[in-house]
């Protein structure tokens, strides 16, 4: 059990939140507390209440309950979020942990660093997510557990908040009811009596000041939705904790004090901005057809009212949370499934649906395959796309692997992506499908048909072979391998249905637009179809380590150019689309920069536009080393491990780095969404660039 504090410039607060936490009549919990970079000396200051060198702060004599300081000192433990969301390398567990999220991203964003903390973990059964700005009664998280485990169906449940400078108030009841324009259209139980009945509301949201969830519902559900930096994540997390099967509750005796208005004040420009560009938000999300209605409705209710009062900051606040929701929105539309397909062109769309009502016809007059009680012994994954996607998978493989010992695997994949995965200790067989869409060879259209045709009966025929019990394809884009699996007789094949296909599928899941990383939703996918992956965390990247020959061929080439291993940095400019590209006057400035550390500097790549933009690099910036076309895979892997950190555009080399803990910073242009492709590492960061324009000229494919 963890109880999961977010704190922002608010270390008083805090820490009378701790006193009262620590006082808690739960038999065995721990504390995380998330600070998002405050400025006030905020982690000094819990770390100094902690030690006991700063006098504690109690809760005021008004309350309801008495609350005695705890003892000193208390176990702490302080962590960045690279370490956090691996876990806890050192294996200690104190009862506070306090995590440096790195910055200010809302509260989403920072709870979202301790959910994965938590998940990594892997030792909680529920989180409760609780305001620092609340005092909570000692037997709080007792009733809060009881009512999730009386029906193991239920995900989240909330509380009593009451007022914190009016205790016998009450605030809100667990939570509230969501309007069609998105705005709470009433917060149960606001302005009763505390001594008043409380009944059971029915509920659309729990309140995030008070949440405790179920870390089954998590995983099913997703994290916070970053995008709302503050207010209404919790209406969209309890809506997506709905959907994925689970209901919501309310625990009448679970009783928390709650100042409220601590972070952006009831009645402020703040406040107007971000409750209006989260409702906006909210309802574009889950009721786009009611998108209009409710921003009329705000216009009426929150503009022109502080309009007419001349409250003009206020109003200001107002148009400016149209303006940045209606860009959240833009890019939410630009990578949303369109009618649930991940697919630009609305003819390949109609085509799927059509294709997919047809296969949906059909499929209600085949009598399905029976599949096998227990875990499966021989589990199928299906990789598409190109290398980095290969190497993505391998953290799929070693969950697998961990989850359900014994199992054999085997893997469907790309023949151009086959060298990522050759000799890998946890793969027993490996199949090959070479659509025509995703082959970038210099075969004609009709030649990229034939081969496709061939490597899919070829494939078909082996899997058949090996007799798979269950097959996961974890590619979310169209093509998928669905008539492959079903043509090999699995009984149970797993896949998204936004790639197209999806009656195919036994089991197959929409693909969802939240920022969860796509390692995260390919475990989601492999819970959906083998039942021994359970709660298992999600592992980084898993290559196969280079051989001792590949390390003296690649230290051999080091001695060459007069480099030593952790002596050079690794920069990698190219990618196979275009559109993933950094202008070469950019380029230029960073190697100068690069070569000025006096370390070294080399620059990778394959194929003559990458060796030709290379070499322009060289002529520019004196002292770089091109190693473009020079290296084959298991060399590229060992040069990337070797290397004290790699600039990469959005390739595999970027992922090959984080797989290797090099660290790693990726350009990323906006092509892919930064949350789901970012490389999975502690010791990885993104930098956002403007996305080129495929016909620039100084972006090579």
């Amino acid at each position: 059990m963890t109880v999961l504090i977010l704190n922002y410039n608010g270390w008083r607060d805090t820490i009378t939140c701790l006193e009262s936490v620590l006082r808690l009549d739960y038999p065995d919990f721990r504390v995380v507390v998330c600070d998002n970079a405050s400025s006030d000396g905020s982690v000094e200051e819990i770390v100094a209440w902690a030690e006991g060198r700063r006098p504690a702060v109690v809760p005021g004599p008004n309350l309801p309950v008495a609350i005695a300081p705890v003892e000193k000192p208390v176990a702490w433990v302080v962590l960045d979020r690279a370490e956090a969301e691996q876990g806890n390398a050192s294996g200690v567990s104190p009862a506070l942990t306090v995590i440096r999220t790195g910055d200010n991203r809302g509260f989403a964003a920072g709870n979202n660093v301790g959910l994965r903390h938590v998940l990594a973990m892997g030792t909680s059964d529920h989180v409760w997510l609780l305001n620092n700005d609340t005092v909570t009664a000692p037997d709080a998280l007792r009733h809060l557990v009881a009512e999730a485990e009386h029906d193991p169906l239920t995900g989240a449940v909330g509380g009593t908040l009451l007022e914190l400078h009016d205790p016998e108030r009450v605030q809100l009841m667990a939570g509230g009811t969501v309007a069609f324009w998105g705005s709470l259209s009433s917060q149960t139980g606001a302005g009763t009596s505390r001594n008043a009945p409380r009944p059971r509301p029915a509920l659309d949201f729990i309140s995030g000041g008070c949440l405790l969830v179920r870390t089954a519902a998590v995983r099913a559900a997703g994290l916070l939705d970053e995008r709302f930096f503050m207010y209404g994540e919790d209406a969209d997390w309890s809506r997506r904790i709905v959907a994925a099967g689970y209901r919501l509750s309310y625990a009448p005796a679970a009783e928390v004090w709650h100042k409220g208005g601590g972070t952006a004040g009831h009645r402020s420009p703040l406040h107007d901005y971000h409750s209006v560009r989260s409702s906006l938000l909210y309802v574009h999300k889950h009721r786009p057809r009611g998108f209009r209605v409710a921003a009329a409705y705000c216009v009426y209710r929150c503009l022109l009212p502080k309009i007419v009062r001349g409250q003009w900051a206020r109003a200001r606040a107002v148009r400016r949370a149209f303006r940045d929701a209606a860009a959240s929105i833009s890019e939410a539309e630009r990578t949303a499934p369109r009618n649930g397909y991940l697919v630009r062109n609305r003819l390949w769309v109609g085509y799927l649906r059509v294709a997919d009502a047809a296969l949906a016809a059909r499929a209600t007059l085949q009598k399905p395959a029976t599949p096998r009680s227990g875990s499966p012994r021989r589990v199928l994954l299906s990789v598409g796309g190109h290398l980095g996607d290969a190497v993505i998978a391998t953290s799929a493989i070693a969950l697998v692997k961990a989850a359900v010992p014994g199992a054999e695997i085997g893997v469907l994949l790309p023949s151009w992506c086959r060298i990522v995965l050759d000799g890998h200790p946890d793969v027993n067989w490996l199949h090959e499908v070479d659509h025509w869409k995703l082959n970038r060879g210099p075969e004609s259209l009709p030649a990229r048909f034939l081969r496709h045709r061939a490597t899919a009966r070829r494939a078909a025929v082996e899997i058949r072979s090996v007799g798979y019990e269950a097959a996961i394809d974890l590619y979310p884009f169209y093509p998928n391998t669905g008539p492959v699996l079903r043509a090999a007789g699995i009984p149970v094949r797993a896949g998204w249905s936004s790639g197209g296909y999806g009656p195919m599928f036994t089991h197959a899941l929409g693909w969802t637009t939240t920022t969860e990383h796509v390692t995260e939703q390919h475990a989601r996918l492999l819970r959906s179809a083998l039942p021994g992956i359970g709660e298992h965390p999600v592992p980084p990247y898993a290559l196969p380590s280079p051989s001792e020959p590949q390390r003296a061929r690649t230290r051999e080439l080091l001695r060459e150019h007069r480099l030593a291993p952790g002596g050079y940095y690794l920069v990698h400019p190219c990618a196979g689309s275009p559109n993933k590209g950094w202008p070469r006057e950019r380029w230029t400035e960073l190697l100068r920069a690069l070569v000025a550390t006096g370390l070294g500097v080399i620059v990778t790549g394959a194929g003559t536009d990458q060796e030709e933009f290379a070499g322009t690099l060289v002529r520019e910036v004196p002292g770089v080393i091109s190693l473009v076309n020079r290296l084959d895979w298991p060399g590229v892997v060992d040069v990337a491990g070797e290397a004290r950190a790699v600039v990469a555009v959005d390739t595999a080399i970027a992922h090959v780095a984080a797989a290797m803990g090099t660290p790693v910073v990726t350009l990323m242009t906006g092509t892919n969404d930064p949350a789901h492709w970012r490389p999975f590492s502690p010791r990885s960061g993104v930098l956002t660039t403007r996305r080129a324009r495929p016909d620039s000229p100084h972006v090579f494919g």
